[in-house]
C-alpha cells in the first residue's frame, strides 16, 4: 500500500467525484452570492449618482453642444468656400 493512500491523503475515483460535486456546487452558490452583492452595491451606486434622469439629460446636453460646434463648423466652411 502506497505511503499517500494509508494516510488516507489519496481517495478513490468515486469519492473524488462526489467531493468535487458538492465542492463545486458550493463554490458556484459562493460566486453566485457575491455577484449578487456586487450587482446590487452597483445598482445602488448608479441610483446615488443620478440614475439614468442624469445620464439621458447629461447626453442630451452634450449632443446638443456637438450639434452646434458641428453646425458652426460647417458654416464656416461653406463661408469659406463662397469667399474663394
Amino acid at each position: 500500500m502506497p505511503y499517500d493512500m494509508a494516510l488516507g491523503l489519496k481517495k478513490g475515483a468515486e469519492e473524488n467525484q462526489v467531493f468535487e460535486k458538492k465542492g463545486g456546487s458550493i463554490m458556484d452558490i459562493l460566486n453566485f452570492a457575491i455577484a449578487l452583492v456586487a450587482l446590487i452595491i452597483a445598482v445602488i451606486a448608479f441610483q446615488r449618482t443620478g440614475g439614468t434622469k442624469e445620464l439621458r439629460r447629461t447626453t442630451a446636453e452634450l449632443l446638443a453642444k456637438m450639434e452646434k460646434r458641428m453646425r458652426e463648423e460647417e458654416a464656416a466652411k461653406v463661408e469659406k468656400e463662397k469667399a474663394q
